[in-house]
């Protein structure tokens, strides 16, 4: 009976981008592109948006050298400004902020610092890591919500000062076969551990990310399962519920 809301994750590879600035035909290919998103998703009563009506998307390739974010996202915001106030002369009606994107940019480096990120802060919303598990350092998996709340409670203030929210994103186990690095067992404990965490250091608009639903590669998968049931979804919506 709960009416789930999406979002996407945005990757530029099936473009093909090249070079991804203010203008130009890959800038006029990801433009066209949102058009084509916007009948088939951002249009939908069931698409994710914030309060005011903004989209909610994830953007990959946050640390892209191919991407110049200073010059491509300014330019996308003002392309898809134009292209709802075309929308607006045939449907008044149509929110001013239907492509008006709360856009979360996607880290996918482990531990990475938050300076990495400050070029790029200021024109996104949101920053998120996405794999954020022990590595090979000792003290990381032994102290490891303690070590996260730290390293958290920093990218947290950091992006404050950009105006940019910090956006916790969690799981309920991290397996990896990486060399020197250690995984997080499942287990409930170590779960609702990580939702406070998580809850500790929340931005300004509520948004916790868990990584994923069914990647069973790293079995940090949510999806009910024969051995754990809908026990992680539960404890979810149990510590979660904001």
């Amino acid at each position: 009976e709960t009416k789930v809301r999406i979002a996407i994750n945005y990757n530029f590879s099936h473009l093909h981008i090249t070079s991804l600035t203010g203008s130009g035909v890959d800038f006029d290919a990801v433009v066209n592109d949102f058009k084509t998103l916007y009948t088939n998703l951002f249009s939908k009563e069931w698409y994710y948006r914030m309060p005011d009506g903004r989209p909610v998307i994830i953007v990959s390739g946050n640390n892209s050298d191919t991407i110049v974010w200073e010059e491509f996202l300014p330019a996308f915001r003002s392309a898809m400004e134009a292209y709802t106030a075309s929308l607006q002369e045939t449907d008044p009606e149509i929110n001013g902020n239907c492509l008006n994107f709360y856009i979360i940019g996607e880290n996918t480096t482990n531990w990475v610092a938050p300076q990495v990120n400050e070029k790029t802060a200021s024109y996104l919303d949101g920053n998120y890591v996405k794999n954020w598990y022990p590595t090979r350092y000792y003290e990381r998996w032994y102290c490891f919500h303690s070590f996260t709340d730290m390293a958290w409670e920093n990218w947290r203030n950091y992006a404050s000062k950009w105006g940019n929210d910090f956006i916790p994103c969690i799981y309920p186990e991290y397996y990896t076969t990486e060399k020197g690095a250690r995984s997080i067992e499942r287990s409930e404990e170590n779960y609702i551990d990580f939702c406070n965490v998580a809850k500790r250091n929340i931005g300004s608009q509520n948004i916790i990310l868990i990584n994923s639903w069914n990647d069973f590669s790293h079995d940090n998968a949510l999806e009910p399962t024969s051995e754990y049931g809908e026990l992680y979804l539960n404890l979810t919506k149990q510590h979660l519920k904001l």
